[in-house]
């Protein structure tokens, strides 16, 4: 908690989409980034944690509504492309993109995600 440079939790943390959003280190997670404005999350790779899978990923969209809803101004989105390591169901960029926008809590957190909060956190 005392770090003294930004920490970006990469892919929500790495939650799994069975664990739900009551997991013990996806709470700790929106916990810090509570606490701290230094703290930051990337809403990215959403697929690969999903337990639900393709195409709609719906176990995974409480995750990104939680934290874009508990703090839009420490959320930033990643494609995560070119998906290392992905053998089998290749996600399309573009229908990722259109599902995680069907998921955001309202339109004032577009701008921010995709953006704003980059421009800030990256300089």
């Amino acid at each position: 908690m005392r770090c003294p440079v930004p920490v970006v939790f990469d892919h929500l943390g790495r939650p799994r989409g069975a664990e739900g959003v009551d997991a013990p280190g996806f709470r700790a997670i929106r916990r810090m980034l509570a606490k701290r404005d230094n703290f930051w999350t990337k809403v990215s790779s959403f697929y690969r944690l999903s337990d639900a899978g393709p195409p709609y990923y719906d176990d995974m969209r409480p995750f990104v509504q939680a934290v874009l809803t508990d703090r839009p101004d420490r959320c930033v989105w990643g494609t995560n492309w070119p998906h290392p390591g992905i053998t089998r169901n290749m996600p399309n960029d573009a229908d990722l993109l259109d599902l995680l926008e069907s998921w955001l809590p309202g339109d004032a957190v577009r701008g921010p995600l995709f953006a704003e909060n980059a421009a800030r956190l990256y300089r």
